[in-house]
């Protein structure tokens, strides 16, 4: 059985704030966010639930600094000590509303400016027959909604550079060159700092899971072999391994 959970929205002094983790599944809304009770501290009141969204949705040392108010509806402010009016917050017809008295969009959206640029990539090995170089890059841009995407598809090539063993001549031509294109999509910032997106691959439509940050980052439920050894590190940089 599902946990109980409280349906919220987050506000900033320009507006509505789109969350960390839309819920794309049953609703078309970027607004609207959900938190299991059971993610917030004991006791449950208003105060604990506002810093429990706070720290899901990446904003905790902004609400320590600044505060934030929550609302049942748009006018009416419930106060930190008290418990959460009934139903409120219990469905998609009755979110709450967290307010935070700065703007946060601007803040998310410098956030992003560290990812902006080219990235690339380079990294040589071998599997039972040959040495092989992966090479890719892509390039990804802030756009003016503070979001980031993926310019165009990221180019994906493995080259063969020689034969393993005995068994194949020197003369013997090396397999072929191949070239992937990757579709980069739904990017977040996470709160550690770095951004998750997804790749598909536009040949097979396989996908993997993927993240960028200042630390090497993992490749998270790869459909395949080649996107597991997938490595990055910061814009307009190079690594060899």
């Amino acid at each position: 059985m599902a946990p109980e959970c409280i349906y919220y929205r987050i506000f900033d002094t320009s507006g509505p704030v789109d969350v960390k983790y839309p819920l794309e599944e049953i609703i078309d809304d970027k607004n609207i966010g959900r938190i299991a009770k059971s993610s917030v501290t004991p006791p449950f009141n208003v105060q604990n639930l506002k810093l429990a969204i706070a720290q899901r949705e990446g904003y905790q040392n902004i609400f320590e600094a600044s505060g934030a108010q929550l609302y049942t509806t748009s006018s009416l402010q419930v106060s930190d000590k008290d418990q959460l009016p009934r139903g409120a917050g219990s469905s998609l017809e009755n979110v709450v509303q967290l307010k935070f008295p700065i703007k946060l969009k601007s803040l998310r959206s410098d956030k992003l400016s560290r990812f902006a640029g080219k990235w690339q990539f380079s990294r040589h090995g071998s599997n039972a027959q040959n040495s092989y170089k992966h090479f890719s890059h892509f390039t990804l841009s802030k756009t003016p909604e503070g979001t980031i995407s993926a310019v165009v598809p990221e180019r994906f090539t493995t080259t063969y550079t020689g034969w393993i063993g005995s068994e194949q001549s020197s003369d013997t031509p090396l397999p072929t060159s191949v070239q992937t294109k990757l579709e980069l999509i739904d990017f977040k910032v996470l709160d550690d700092s770095t951004i998750s997106f997804t790749r598909i691959n536009k040949r097979d439509g396989t996908t993997c899971k993927m993240r960028l940050g200042p630390t090497r980052p993992r490749g998270q439920g790869c459909s395949n072999s080649l996107l597991k050894r997938f490595f990055m590190t910061l814009p307009r940089r190079d690594t060899h391994h």
